[in-house]
């Protein structure tokens, strides 16, 4: 009877590790990359990704501690996405205050998709100017 009770449970587990939600919750943000340390030591912050029953993405980050009056592109990658806003048409950013703190709010038609909870939201320079994200151009990375 044990034994059974713990097959149910383990197959309920990986079930559950695999269940798609429909929104996804960071309650703070970490230096990363070659230069994140150095430039963005003291960076926290909170996001959200949400995806409407229409397969819009919609994204909103809160940040602080970030180099101030820049300009960060923000990927949200992992899971089914590998979306950079930056890279998008309009070339969607977020530009710090005096202070360093910035908000992203954006919405993105991406069509029928699920969140996994193990997308992250990267904030990063394009330094290369080449468009694709690398470790050294990573600034912060969102945490759960």
């Amino acid at each position: 009877m044990l034994i059974k009770k713990l097959a149910v449970l383990g197959v309920c587990g990986a079930f559950l590790g695999t269940v798609a939600l429909d929104q996804v919750k960071y309650t703070s943000f970490t230096a990363s990359g070659q230069r994140g340390g150095s430039e963005n030591g003291d960076v926290d912050g909170v996001g959200k990704l949400k995806i409407d029953a229409d397969g819009t993405l919609r994204v909103h980050v809160s940040v602080s501690g970030l180099q101030g009056s820049t300009t960060y592109r923000v990927a949200v990658t992992g899971g089914d996405l590998e979306i950079d806003f930056g890279g998008t048409s309009g070339g969607i950013t977020m530009t710090t205050n005096n202070s360093g703190h910035g908000n992203f709010n954006e919405s993105l038609q991406i069509g029928p998709t699920s969140l996994f909870g193990t997308e992250v939201i990267t904030l990063w320079i394009d330094d290369n100017g080449d468009n694709v994200m690398d470790d050294s151009e990573k600034r912060a990375v969102s945490a759960r």
